[in-house]
Parts: structure tokens; sequence; C-alpha cells
């Protein structure tokens, strides 16, 4: 595992300790799930734009379907 240092305003913290606070996680746990999210997300954009340059619509959809 590594470490990674951010630096955020005061202000963002807060919301951050806010919402992690509300989901019962630690903020870093929280930015550690949303990190997660976003690269599930992209991932599976670039899966669809893979198969769309493939030309295999029904595939390609499928992957949509799956993805969303």
């Amino acid at each position: 595992m590594t470490t990674l240092t951010l630096q955020v305003s005061n202000d963002k913290h807060e919301r951050l300790s806010a919402i992690a606070n509300e989901q019962g996680l630690s903020v870093a746990r929280l930015i550690d799930e949303t990190m997660s999210n976003m690269l599930a997300e992209y991932e599976a954009k670039k899966r669809f734009e893979n198969r769309a340059k493939q030309g295999d619509i029904k595939k390609a959809m499928a992957l949509l379907d799956k993805a969303l």
C-alpha cells in the first residue's frame, strides 16, 4: 500500500469530514472509496470505447448496460 499526502483547504477538509462522519467512515476511507469508484467508471468507459472501436455495437451496448 502507498501513502499519499494531499493538501486541501480547511473548508474542503471540514466538508469531507462531515460526509465521512455521516457515513461512518474516516476521511481516508471516504477518499479511498471515491477513488475506487472513479477508477471503476474510467475503466468501464475505456472498455466501452475499445468495444465501440471494434465496430460491434451489440457487444458495446451490452458492456455499457453492465457498467450502468
